[in-house]
């Protein structure tokens, strides 16, 4: 998916499933939430589709949110 030649117009979940109880709670209680390391597409992004999961996350708004890039394709993009 990172190496797409056209631009994602949309990301689905399909079916539709809900998030454990368990990590609901875990976010909601989080300190720092930190998503990644991994492709963006394939990695950060599938369980942000879980709805209870963005809602969790946008509720705890004493948390820190840390975005940890793909080491890798970083330094390949710099590389170009």
């Amino acid at each position: 998916m990172d190496e797409m030649e056209q631009d994602l117009q949309r990301l689905d979940l399909e079916p539709v499933v809900p998030a454990t109880k368990e990590a609901v709670d875990a976010i909601l209680q989080a300190d720092c939430i930190v998503l990644g390391p991994g492709s963006f597409l394939t990695s950060i992004m599938p369980p942000l589709l879980l709805a209870e999961l963005s809602q969790a996350i946008n509720s705890n708004t004493k948390a820190k949110v840390v975005f940890v890039e793909n080491y890798h394709q970083s330094m390949a993009r710099q590389e170009e």
